[in-house]
């Protein structure tokens, strides 16, 4: 018996965070487990950072063409305007209102 595995789509978007980054294996995994960083831990579907080994695995199982599609698929998102980033409140809770 093993640990239950990370959501499939979860280690997809950590894989292309090691390429977009340009890190190691070990380096994104220390990355993930920062304190400061768990909301790109949750924004990516995880509650706990994947070991090292885990993400190599997940690497060396993805096709590249599959990377790069689905690569394609967020940067079309992204530049396109259809991922809105939401705004914060401040720490007192007021709301911006321009």
């Amino acid at each position: 018996m093993g640990r239950p595995p990370h959501p499939a789509m979860a280690m997809v978007l950590c894989c292309l965070l090691r390429v977009r980054f340009r890190m190691d294996y070990r380096g994104l995994a220390s990355y993930l487990r920062a304190r400061a960083n768990r909301g790109l831990l949750r924004l990516v579907g995880l509650e706990k950072a994947p070991s090292k080994r885990a993400l190599v695995e997940a690497f060396h199982r993805l096709p590249p063409s599959y990377m790069r599609m689905v690569n394609e698929r967020l940067m079309e998102l992204f530049k396109g305007g259809a991922w809105q980033p939401t705004q914060r409140a401040s720490a007192r809770g007021a709301t911006r209102r321009g």
